[in-house]
Parts: C-alpha cells; sequence; structure tokens
C-alpha cells in the first residue's frame, strides 16, 4: 500500500499543506485520511493507541510522527521540499519541540472547519475515509 498521510482534516493550515503535496507529489506516491476519519481509526485501533494530534506518515504497518513523519515525506518530494532535509541533522527532540510549536498555533492561520474540505475530483482517488 501506498504510504498514507494523516492529518487534521479540520485544521487550515493542515489542508494548506496536503494541496501543496497533492500539487507536488508528481510521482503520486502519498494518500492522505483525516485523523478523524474512518482508516485512521481503523489503523490506530489496530496498533492499540491513542489518535495523535500531530501530522503521521503510516508505511509498510509502521508510522512516524511530527518532525519525522515531515521529513520522511520531503525525501519523496523534489525542488526546494529537499532544502527542509537539513534541518533533519538537527537533534530529533529540537524539531519535534518546533514541529508542536507550530502545530499547537496552528488555528493562528484560521478557524477550524466544521467539516474536512473535498478534493477537486481529480484527487479524489488519493484520499481515504
Amino acid at each position: 500500500m501506498a504510504p498514507v498521510v494523516f492529518y487534521d482534516g479540520h485544521c487550515p493550515f493542515c489542508n494548506f499543506w496536503v494541496r501543496t503535496l497533492l500539487k507536488y507529489d508528481r510521482k503520486k506516491v502519498f494518500l492522505f485520511a483525516p485523523l478523524s476519519g474512518k482508516t485512521a481509526t481503523s489503523y490506530f485501533n489496530s496498533k492499540g493507541i491513542e489518535i495523535p494530534d500531530s501530522i503521521v506518515l503510516m508505511e509498510n504497518n509502521t508510522h512516524l510522527l511530527a518532525s519525522q513523519a515531515v521529513f520522511e515525506i520531503f525525501k519523496n518530494l523534489n525542488g526546494f521540499f529537499r532544502l527542509g532535509l537539513l534541518f533533519q541533522w538537527l537533534p530529533l527532540r529540537f524539531t519535534d519541540l518546533l514541529y508542536y510549536r507550530v502545530a499547537n498555533n496552528r488555528f493562528v492561520f484560521g478557524k477550524p472547519y466544521k467539516s474536512c474540505f473535498s478534493p477537486k475530483p481529480e484527487y479524489k482517488k488519493r484520499f481515504l475515509e
């Protein structure tokens, strides 16, 4: 199965990044699923863990959280995203701290959506419930 990016479907900032990934993921590597959806609930229940409140990358039945997920996503993209990989050499504690600082303030960029956004028809097949 293709790697799945779990994201906060009610967050305008998260949705901006999902739309950006859709645009720059030219190889169509990633699938997407909201953390509040059936796919996320099923996956995390099967692992016996609580659904996290950060971006999660699930690949090969394992998952990465926060900055580790971001770095792994960047590895699959080209262009200026590759510059973000320079930060992976910093201590994980620091990059996660930076990630959570942004994540905890993500609603500064807009009020939460009442429901998940609907992708354009050409992207619908890349979204899981």
